[in-house]
């Protein structure tokens, strides 16, 4: 692992998987062309955002019905929101040991979204 790695790791927090030359991003496959291209392209303004500059990525696109990483990714998503908006933890207790960073995205924010 090069410092670019390293410093790429330590500024986004994400898994070793981005040691790799261009890592991919899987997202749930969208029917039509205009919204996956518009979703797509605020993914990479968000990503542009967050990464270090020249970093490589692929983004594809998979039914999540067909993809174990998606699905799995919506159990977790599913199970923190069942925490959070129902006080029900049952799920949330099976996936807190691999969590390792939880906070509330809005909690400081000034712009109103809903």
């Amino acid at each position: 692992m090069d410092g670019n790695d390293a410093a790429r790791e330590q500024k986004c927090h994400l898994s070793p998987l981005f040691r790799f030359p261009k890592p991919p991003l899987i997202t749930d496959s969208m029917p039509e062309a205009s919204k996956r291209k518009a979703m797509e392209k605020s993914t990479k303004a968000v990503l542009e955002k967050m990464l270090p500059e020249g970093t490589n990525y692929t983004i594809l696109h998979h039914a999540a019905k067909s993809h174990y990483g998606l699905q799995i990714v919506d159990y977790c998503n599913w199970s923190i929101f069942r925490k959070w908006e129902r006080s029900d933890n049952e799920h949330y207790d099976i996936i807190e040991p691999a969590i390792r960073s939880e906070f509330e995205i809005f909690l400081t924010g000034k712009t109103r979204y809903y």
